[in-house]
């Protein structure tokens, strides 16, 4: 028997196949077209309270106090890559203390002179022994084998001194190297200089001082409530998409409502429909340790979503700026 197809069955068909061509579309490269298609699902999760965050940065700090001599870049908005020097503090006097211990280490001489040192003490006493077995009478008292016997200890003390001040010379020499290390900073993400901390080149610092901060806007951590109803169909991995309505020519701040309104010789006070280029795709992170004391007692989730330049190193998605999500319950990979 042939059952009849309802036109809700047709709907929760068609809702069930675009979801099915979004998951495939999200493991591998999205357009912006279809992230535009999808945000119309009526599968995806609505969520409140959007907010964007900074996902990754880098406090750039100086271990040792003195003088910069290098900051790169110099100014605000500057790129940096992973491992790039961008501080240094005046390390010259460190160097030359440097200097000075390698030279210390390297000598030997003392060590040399304890071993000749000791070669002769014993030498002179096992002499000494000879001859008082060779004759009838001792010819060297007690007393003068018992001195001759504390020189060579002494010697043997010597060469023990002689190294440890050259071991502790080589340590030394290896702890300023370490030393020299925190002269230098580098950056451990790439990024962009969003914040130099009023710091020039020629300043004086204290250890610990900041000195520069940099920001990956690469990706950017979204978070967003949702209604604890939708709690047990979202997980880890879930796709996300963020929708950020942007300001168009003749456009000027909603007093309410959307953030957006048409200007005063506009026809009427309607919001301005954002373009595909504002969409962006992520995954929900964290899905929250407690539910929150509104009056819904929503649940806070944690996307991180993947930004997008509008220009040069313009990026869209910045902190603060209003935006709305949507969850795409069982799309995790």
């Amino acid at each position: 028997m042939k059952m009849a197809t309802t036109p809700r069955m047709l709907a929760q068909m068609a809702g069930l196949c675009c979801l099915t061509l979004f998951v495939s579309t999200c493991s591998g490269q999205t357009s912006e077209k279809s992230l535009q298609e999808m945000w119309k699902n009526a599968d995806a999760i609505d969520t409140e309270n959007v907010v964007v965050e900074i996902n990754e940065q880098n406090e750039i700090a100086v271990d040792v106090a003195g003088t910069l001599s290098k900051i790169s870049p110099a100014a605000r908005g500057g790129l940096v890559r992973k491992g790039q020097v961008v501080v240094e503090i005046d390390s010259r006097q460190a160097k030359a203390e440097l200097d000075e211990l390698e030279h210390a280490a390297e000598a030997d001489f003392e060590i040399t002179f304890a071993k000749t040192a000791i070669e002769y003490a014993e030498t002179t006493l096992q002499d000494w022994i000879d001859r008082n077995k060779s004759k009838e009478s001792s010819i060297y008292g007690p007393e003068e084998i018992r001195k001759q016997e504390l020189e060579v200890i002494k010697a043997k003390a010597g060469l023990k001194k002689a190294e440890h001040e050259k071991r502790s010379a080589e340590l030394a020499a290896a702890t300023k190297r370490v030393e020299l290390k925190l002269y230098t900073k580098t950056a451990e993400i790439t990024g962009i200089v969003t914040d130099l901390h009023k710091k020039a080149v020629g300043t004086s610092v204290r250890q610990g001082d900041p000195i520069m901060t940099i920001v990956n806007f690469e990706t950017m951590v979204v978070k967003m409530d949702v209604d604890p109803r939708f709690e047990s169909q979202i997980g880890v991995g879930d796709k996300v998409i963020v929708q950020r309505a942007m300001a168009q020519p003749g456009d000027r701040p909603a007093t309410s409502g959307s953030p957006f309104v048409k200007g005063n010789n506009e026809d009427a006070a309607t919001p301005t429909e954002p373009s595909a280029a504002h969409y962006f795709i992520g995954e929900v992170t964290f899905t929250g340790g407690q539910a929150k004391t509104d009056d819904k007692n929503s649940i806070m989730i944690e996307a991180v979503v993947k930004n997008r330049v509008s220009g040069e190193r313009n990026y869209l998605l910045k902190e603060g700026v209003r935006v709305q999500a949507k969850i795409f319950p069982g799309t995790a990979r």
